[in-house]
Formats: structure tokens, sequence, C-alpha cells
């Protein structure tokens, strides 16, 4: 197994959907992976504190009829890794509708929200240290797809602490991470060729769209510019964070 599989498929051992042939192996390389365990230990961590602090809506009439009817449209399984998903298909399909039914129509999820969430929560020690920006940006020049600019938030009292290589999807990018008045703020530098070129539920930040999305109890901003994506995650609330945007957007 390479660690790839173990990315693609690391929800689903944590959720107990594996075969047990499928289990087995996967454990294996838990054991003599160390960065791949390191990762399944963590998103367990991260279910578990979601778990714990969203409580389950209701669920609405109908939905359980529509969940049924879901589930019987759905293809049969296929071999090998494509079966991890069974017997725990109902489940996994009954989650799945449960979770577009309540979010379709509130802001919007992107992916880099949560990429930010667990590249802020790991505490990952850093590659190139700061605080000089100009210093730090120039370290990735040539180690990511994207041109890294620190933004420089001296007036409103932050401290470059440095940063590292990371990653959003199977893209490159560069983690950033600041002490603003005593509070950890992260900031992703990305290639933005996964957002959405139209954002519902943005605010307008010196002429650009910023989406601002809270989840697990931190508040993500993200936006574009130019060619390279910006997501900044802290549990700062959201007037700061807005404050953060709007001195680092030019």
């Amino acid at each position: 197994m390479q660690c790839a599989e173990v990315d693609k498929f690391i929800h689903a051992y944590i959720d107990g959907e594996f075969a047990d042939e499928d289990r087995v192996e996967f454990e294996r390389h838990l054991a003599e992976c160390t960065r791949c365990r390191d990762a399944a230990r963590f998103e367990a961590q991260f279910k578990r504190a979601l778990r714990e602090a969203l409580p389950p809506p209701p669920v609405p009439p109908g939905l359980r009829a529509r969940i049924v009817g879901e589930i019987a449209r759905a293809p049969a399984p296929g071999r090998r890794w494509s079966r991890v998903v069974y017997p725990g298909a109902a489940m996994a399909a009954a989650a799945a509708l449960v979770i577009g039914f309540f979010w379709r129509d509130r802001a919007e999820t992107l992916p880099v929200v949560e990429e930010s969430i667990h590249r802020h929560l790991r505490n990952l020690p850093v590659e190139v240290v700061g605080p000089d920006g100009q210093r730090v940006s120039s370290w990735f020049r040539g180690q990511v797809d994207v041109p890294v600019q620190a933004p420089q938030w001296r007036p409103v009292g932050a401290d470059l602490l440095g940063g590292r290589i990371s990653h959003v999807r199977d893209r490159q990018a560069a983690h950033l991470i600041y002490n603003v008045r005593g509070q950890k703020v992260s900031v992703l530098v990305f290639d933005p060729a996964d957002l959405p070129r139209h954002l519902r539920r943005v605010q307008r930040v010196r002429n650009h769209d910023v989406y601002l999305h809270r989840q697990a109890g931190y508040n993500v901003a993200v936006y574009r510019q130019g060619n390279v994506g910006y997501a900044i995650t802290s549990d700062l609330p959201e007037p700061e964070m807005m404050q953060l945007v709007s001195a680092a957007v030019e």
C-alpha cells in the first residue's frame, strides 16, 4: 500500500467502513509509516472534536424515506479498495444525504477550509524562521507552485513566526504562522485553481471577495489575489479576522 492510498481512504478507515482484509492491510501500513499513523491519529481526534462540538440536528419529516430511496438506487460494490464503503454503504449514504440537506442552503463550504483548520491544529515546526517576511517569502521560491508573499501585519500587532511547506489536496502550498497579540494565526498560500470563480455569502473587502466560514470554533477567511489563493485561520473573532484580511489585500 502507498501513502496516497492512505490519504484517499483514511476517513473510511476511521469511520469503521473497511472489510476485514482491507483493514488489516491498512493497519499494517500504519504500523510501518509514522507519517500516515500520525495523520490517522489526527483525523480521528479532529472528527471526535467535531462530533462533540456539533450536536446532531433534528431530522425533518420525509428525510428517512428519501435516504432509503437513495440507498436502494446505489450501484453494487466493486472489488478491492472500492469495497471499503461496504457493508457501511447505507450509513455513508445516509450521512452524505443528511449533510447535503442541512448545509446546502447555508454558506457553501470550500475544501480548503477543512485543510486550513487541519494545518492550523497540527502545530508542526517551522522550516524557515521569521520575522523577516521577505526572507520567509524568498525561501519558498522554487519549492511551491505559487509565488509566496507573506502578509505584513505590523500595524495590527502581528509577528511572523515562520513557515513550512504544506499541501492543499495534491498541490503544494506555503503554510505561514503568525502571532497576533498572543493568538496563533495560520495562512495557507495556495494555487486557487479549484476555487469557484463566484462564491456565495462573501464579504467585499477592498475590491476583493472574501469568503468567511466558521467551523469547529475557528474562523477561516479565503480569498484570491491575482493567481494566488489565501486562507487565513484562527479562533480570533470575525471583526478581527476581517481586519487582518483588510490589512493583507492590496
